[in-house]
C-alpha cells in the first residue's frame, strides 16, 4: 500500500474507530425490546455521522452529475413500506432501471446517510448511462434481520418491473447493484429471482462484495482483527440462522450459478473481503455466466480519488454495455 492510500485509510480509520461500538442482536435480560431498539438507533447514528466524516475526506470537493429530477418514492414490501431515492434523466425516452443497495454491514448506513453517501453514484450512472437510478432504502438489522433486507430487495426489484411504465423504463433493462453487503444482498437477489422466475435482470454489479456469511475465505482470515470484526456484524444479520452457507446468505457458496445475469465484480487489493469477490467471478465464468474481474489498489471502502474516478468510470462502461 502507497503512503498516500495509507495516510488517507489512517485518516478515516481513525474517524470511524472513535465511534465503534456493536449492538446487541437481541434484547439481553432483563431489557425490554424497546430500550433495546432505541440504543441500536443511538449506536446507528454515531456509526452514520462518522461514515459520513469519513465520506467528507473520501469526496474531497467531488463535483455532482447533473441530472433530470430527483424525488422520493414509497415503495410497499409486503406488511410494510420502504423509501428509495429516484433519480430521472433529463428526456422523455425508456430508460434502464438500476436499483442501487449502499452498505453498512447490514445494520448501518441507511436514510439519510445512504442517501447523501450514495449520491455522487447514483448520479454518475443516471447521467451517464441515461437510466433511471433508485438508492433503496432497505430495512437494516439487527431490528429486522435476515430475511427482511433480502425480501425489501427482491420486492422492490418486482416493484419496479410491475411499475416500468410509470417509472419510463424498460423492464427489459433491470439492473441490481450493491456495495459491501449491499453487494451481498444484491448477488442474493439475483439468485432469488432466478430461483423464483423472475423479475428478469440483465445485469449484478457488485462493489467490494461480502458474498460469505462464513467468513471464511483466505483474505479474511488473514486478519484477525478483521475477521472478528466481520462476524459481529454478520450476526446482527443473520441472527437465528444456523446454515450459514445457504445461498441466500452467502451467494459464494450456492451450489448452482448457471442462469445468473451477467455480472462485474470490483474488488480492492487490500481489501480483506477481496478473495470473496474473486472467487464469485471465478464460479460465475464456470457456470457459463458473463463475469468481469477488476481489482483497484484500495481497501475494502477507501480508494484515493483517482482510483475512484476509474472504478466508477470503468464499472459505467461495463454496465453500459451490459444495458
Amino acid at each position: 500500500m502507497d503512503s498516500a492510500l495509507a495516510g488517507l485509510v489512517d485518516n478515516c480509520t481513525r474517524t470511524v474507530v472513535s465511534a465503534r461500538c456493536w449492538p446487541t442482536p437481541a434484547p439481553y435480560d432483563g431489557q425490554s425490546r424497546g430500550q433495546w431498539a432505541a440504543h441500536v438507533a443511538r449506536l446507528r447514528e454515531q456509526q452514520n455521522a462518522a461514515a459520513l466524516e469519513a465520506v467528507r475526506l473520501l469526496d474531497n470537493g467531488e463535483p455532482r452529475a447533473e441530472v433530470g429530477t430527483v424525488r422520493y418514492q414509497d415503495i410497499p414490501v409486503g406488511d410494510a413500506v420502504i423509501t428509495a431515492r429516484v433519480y430521472t434523466p433529463f428526456g422523455h425516452r425508456t430508460c434502464p432501471a438500476i436499483a442501487v443497495l449502499h452498505g453498512g454491514g447490514w445494520w448501518m448506513g441507511g436514510g439519510a446517510t445512504g442517501f447523501h453517501i450514495n449520491d455522487g453514484l447514483c448520479r454518475a450512472l443516471c447521467a451517464h448511462l441515461g437510466a433511471v437510478v433508485l438508492n433503496v432504502d432497505y430495512r437494516l438489522a439487527p431490528e429486522h434481520p435476515y430475511p427482511a433486507p433480502l425480501n425489501d430487495v427482491y420486492q422492490t426489484l418486482n416493484w419496479i418491473a410491475g411499475n416500468a411504465d410509470a417509472l419510463r423504463v424498460d423492464s427489459g433493462r433491470l439492473a441490481v447493484l450493491g456495495i459491501s453487503s449491499g453487494g451481498n444482498l444484491a448477488a442474493a437477489a439475483a439468485l432469488m429471482a432466478r430461483d423464483r422466475g423472475g423479475p428478469p435482470l440483465r445485469a449484478q454489479l457488485l462493489i467490494t462484495p461480502a458474498l460469505d456469511a462464513t467468513a471464511s475465505s483466505p483474505s479474511i482470515r488473514q486478519e484477525p482483527a478483521t475477521l472478528a470484526e466481520k462476524q459481529m456484524v454478520r450476526q446482527l444479520y443473520t441472527y437465528g440462522q444456523s446454515d450459514l452457507r445457504h445461498p441466500y446468505l452467502s451467494p459464494l457458496h450456492a451450489p448452482n450459478l448457471e442462469g445468473l445475469p451477467p455480472a462485474a465484480v470490483i474488488v480492492g487489493t487490500f481489501d480483506p473481503l477481496r478473495d470473496d469477490g474473486r472467487s464469485y467471478a471465478v464460479r460465475l465464468r464456470a457456470a457459463g455466466v458473463a463475469a468481469t474481474l477488476r481489482e483497484y489498489p484500495m481497501t475494502h471502502t477507501i480508494a484515493l480519488p483517482e482510483v475512484r474516478a476509474r472504478w466508477r468510470q470503468e464499472l459505467i462502461d461495463t454496465a453500459a454495455g451490459l444495458l
